[in-house]
């Protein structure tokens, strides 16, 4: 009996007990942030990977017409393979910008820049991607 009892009062194993108590809360908030910084980071990533792409098959485009409705098809076909939920997809904008009218023009600068809310960053994600046409077109 007085064996446990000096094991009870003992300190021995109690610096251990406190580091846990006092490091949990800290870690907590950490691994937190870590997570929405790498949700945030990877919806980047995808937003430049669709503006780029969207910007591509807009200059490789025939005429205007065509040009607008492929880069809008290449960004939702995109997002949905890259992983985006449907109410990122749904809050997603294309805003396509020529430096001239019409813009399938030989030296044409064109602009692309994809847009969209992430749900678990709670925020606007944006990217831009820019494209020139060659001369021969």
């Amino acid at each position: 009996m007085k064996n446990s009892i000096r094991k009870i009062r003992s300190e021995e194993g109690s610096a251990v007990v406190e580091f846990v108590l006092l490091a949990i809360p800290l870690f907590i908030p950490i691994i937190l942030f870590m997570s929405t910084f790498a949700d945030v980071s990877d919806k980047e990533s995808i937003a430049r990977t669709l503006a780029r792409e969207s910007v591509r098959g807009f200059a490789l485009s025939r005429g205007d017409l065509s040009a607008y409705s492929t880069a809008h098809l290449i960004a939702a076909e995109g997002a949905m393979t890259l992983g985006l939920d449907r109410s990122e997809i749904s809050s997603m904008n294309v805003h396509i910008q020529c430096e001239t009218w019409p813009c399938i023009t030989p030296r044409n600068r064109i602009s692309v820049t994809v847009t969209f809310y992430s749900n678990q960053g709670h925020r606007e994600i944006r990217a831009t991607a820019e494209e020139v046409l060659s001369p021969w077109v």
